[in-house]
């Protein structure tokens, strides 16, 4: 008797296997963000030698969650693709889902002729829901693309942070790490380049962001205070009434 079976779904990504699930993306992008994001708090007290490693491991983690993220999303291209064999018969690039799918719909065909009036709607119904796993999967990088900008963003910050340590060696950590664009252009504009001078700017950067920061909740927390009035206000004369 003849049998076949397929491997589960798997995604390659760095060199590991992972099983392919419509949250793997997901999960993935948040588990990177939380790490970056606990490496970046504990920054400022660590030894002045381990922060270069300390950034390259903030670095490695972001690069696995996109690998694996890449790797999702190039699976949706796969379902999609078994599910244009299954019910078209056509198929672009090698795949193995894909490939069975044209096997059944070889099948079908070859039973269609032999019996015009056959009903085989199992093949349609597994495209469809192919497609519909493709698209919850897109959805999910989607969302996972926007928490990866956020630890981008976290990265930039945590070089801007390390820049401006004492201990640490500011050219060691431009020749691996990219600041964030605002200090970037600021280390340009003043032609920053010794230690001493690059460390200089991003403290006055640091402080300045921190500022604006402060100001901002200052100004967040008086325009709540305003809004809270203005409705006590209306409630009172409402009440007079």
């Amino acid at each position: 008797m003849l049998h076949r079976t397929i491997t589960g779904p798997i995604v390659q990504a760095g060199g590991a296997q992972v099983s392919l699930s419509r949250y793997l993306a997901g999960r993935a992008a948040k588990t990177a963000l939380h790490q970056i994001s606990q490496s970046a708090k504990g920054l400022a007290d660590l030894d002045p030698g381990n922060v270069l490693d300390a950034l390259r491991e903030m670095h490695a983690t972001a690069r696995e969650a996109r690998d694996l993220i890449r790797a999702c999303a190039a699976s949706t291209k796969e379902l999609t693709a078994a599910a244009n064999a299954l019910v078209k018969g056509e198929a672009h690039g090698p795949s193995t889902l894909a490939t069975i799918g044209l096997e059944i719909f070889a099948a079908n065909d070859f039973l269609h002729e032999i019996d015009p009036d056959l009903d085989l709607p199992e093949a349609q119904q597994v495209a469809d829901h192919l497609r519909t796993v493709a698209g919850q999967i897109a959805e999910d990088v989607a969302r996972a693309h926007e928490r990866m900008q956020l630890a981008a963003d976290l990265l930039g910050e945590s070089v801007d942070l390390a820049l401006t340590l004492g201990a640490a060696d500011p050219n060691a950590i431009l020749s691996e790490f990219r600041p964030t664009p605002r200090l970037q252009q600021e280390l340009a504009a003043k032609g920053a380049i010794l230690p001493e001078s690059v460390r200089a700017v991003a403290r006055q950067a640091l402080a300045a962001k921190r500022r604006e920061k402060r100001d901002r909740r200052l100004a967040q927390q008086s325009a709540n205070r305003r809004e809270i009035a203005l409705v006590v206000s209306d409630a009172w004369k409402g009440s007079s009434k």
